[in-house]
Parts: structure tokens; C-alpha cells; sequence
């Protein structure tokens, strides 16, 4: 029996359809944390693949829970999947009068474990951390941080 030419060419194809160019992200959407201790602790979601952007998140006050991404997973998972890396620093176990130390040591340690080089970046806070995210937006290129281009304040206290 005699393969035609389309036949063939059909073939061929569908073989070279399985071959691709190299992904440069990771096989799937990794997270890892918390890294460091206390308040300087910090949470690290990457996505799979090559990421479009980056969030800091602020969580609201609300005790030892708050300060980990517990309780904002759905949204986290949500942000992930959509190609967003997001970093969520602690800040604070219990309330701090100036969380923006904190804030700074987490941010600096997540940037140099993920590449956030030259991706828009996303402030985005709940609760207690809206007011932050607007903070951290007015104070980060003084303090050598990735500048957000957008400050996003849900429920701000």
C-alpha cells in the first residue's frame, strides 16, 4: 500500500506537532515559604510558564491565621493561574505600629528568589492591608522595591 502525497504530508505534520520551542517557566505553578522568620516571613506563588506580572499582597489584621496565606488561597490560586507571581509577606504576627520594616525584608528576600525583573507590578491589600498596599506603593522605589504601576485597596481599614 502507498502513503499519497497529502497522506503523507498529514503525517508528517501531526509527528512535528508534538515538538515545540522551550517553555523558560517552570512544568507547573510552584509556591514556597513561609521563608524567614517571624514577621520578616514571606510566601512565594509562581506561576507555570513565563509570568506577566507581579502582586505583593497585604493581608488584613486578624491574628497568627491572617499572616499566612490560609485564609487568601482561592484568590492566590485565582492570581497564579492567571500568570501573576505573588508574594505574600507576613508583616506581623501580632499588630505592629510600622509593619513597613517587615514588609521591606520580605519583598527584598522574594525578588531575589523570583525574577520580577521589569514585570508590571500589582499592590494589592485586604483589610488592614489596603492602607499598606498603598503605603508600600508611595515607598518603594525609595527603598529600592519594585514600584507598583497599579495599587488595588479592597475593604481598607
Amino acid at each position: 500500500m502507498r502513503l499519497g502525497p497529502a497522506l503523507f504530508a498529514v503525517t508528517v505534520l501531526l509527528a512535528l506537532a508534538g515538538c515545540g520551542g522551550k517553555d523558560s517557566g517552570p512544568a507547573k505553578a510552584t509556591s514556597e515559604g513561609p521563608i524567614g522568620k517571624g514577621a520578616n516571613g514571606v510566601w512565594i506563588y509562581t506561576p507555570a510558564g513565563k509570568p506577566k506580572d507581579v502582586v505583593v499582597f497585604f493581608h488584613g489584621q486578624g491574628g497568627p491565621q491572617e499572616a499566612t496565606p490560609v485564609n487568601h488561597l482561592p484568590w492566590i490560586k485565582h492570581l497564579v493561574s492567571r500568570g501573576s507571581v505573588v508574594i505574600y509577606p507576613r508583616y506581623e504576627i501580632a499588630f505592629e505600629d510600622d509593619p513597613m520594616p517587615f514588609v521591606v525584608n520580605a519583598v527584598r528576600e522574594a525578588t531575589k528568589r523570583a525574577d520580577v525583573d521589569g514585570l508590571p507590578v500589582v499592590s494589592l491589600g485586604y483589610s488592614r492591608g489596603g492602607a499598606l498596599a498603598v503605603e508600600y506603593a508611595a515607598t518603594a522605589g525609595d527603598k529600592g522595591l519594585p514600584v507598583p504601576d497599579w495599587v488595588m485597596s479592597v475593604f481598607p481599614a
